[in-house]
């Protein structure tokens, strides 16, 4: 339940950023800083913005997911 509550404390504060379209970038960095803080392996910006996270597996797969801030 613990992580639960701590999506519900980072969808509260995403609600207060103002996030238009091409200005996401301090919604992004919430998010990056949330990523990170929550074990990520590797949390970080691409060329064009966009938050990439990777999570280190045991196994020969590749699993991709993928979002947006809106």
């Amino acid at each position: 339940m613990n992580s639960l509550l701590n999506c519900v404390d980072l969808l509260k504060e995403l609600i207060k950023v103002r996030s238009f379209s091409g200005r996401e970038g301090e919604a992004a960095s919430l998010i990056k800083e949330y990523l990170s803080s929550a074990g990520i392996d590797k949390v970080f910006f691409d060329r064009l913005g966009n938050i990439v996270a990777e999570i280190k597996g045991g196994g020969s797969g590749v699993v991709v997911l993928e979002g947006h801030m809106d």
